[in-house]
């Protein structure tokens, strides 16, 4: 197996160099234990729960419609994937005919 650092390391044995198991994300030249560091973590989970929270929003206000049975991924980069993929179709158009004020609107280009 190979780490996505290109490490090699044998299955169900942790990368030696930044200690990422298969289908972890692999930081090279991080030490994995500087991750765990108390206030590494609580920032990691603050992130994540504001993440968590606009992409909720977005969907509610957006989505539900066309994706009833969506679910916010449970890490920090999955929930900015989902966010990035439901904002990448946003565009402005006018409010009420006026055309210096708008409002952001779902759009395909």
């Amino acid at each position: 197996m190979k780490c996505h650092a290109g490490v090699e390391f044998p299955d169900g044995k942790p990368c030696p160099r930044c200690h990422a198991k298969l289908g972890e994300v692999c930081w090279p030249g991080i030490n994995a234990d500087l991750l765990e560091l108390p206030r590494v973590r609580k920032e990691k989970e603050e992130a994540y729960g504001y993440a968590m929270r606009l992409a909720q929003s977005l969907y509610e206000r957006l989505w539900k419609d066309q994706a009833p049975h969506w679910k916010p991924l449970p890490d920090l980069i999955g929930v900015l994937t989902q966010i990035d993929n439901m904002t990448g179709g946003l565009v402005r158009s006018p409010l009420h005919g006026d055309p210096s004020v708008s409002r952001p609107e779902r759009g395909r280009d």
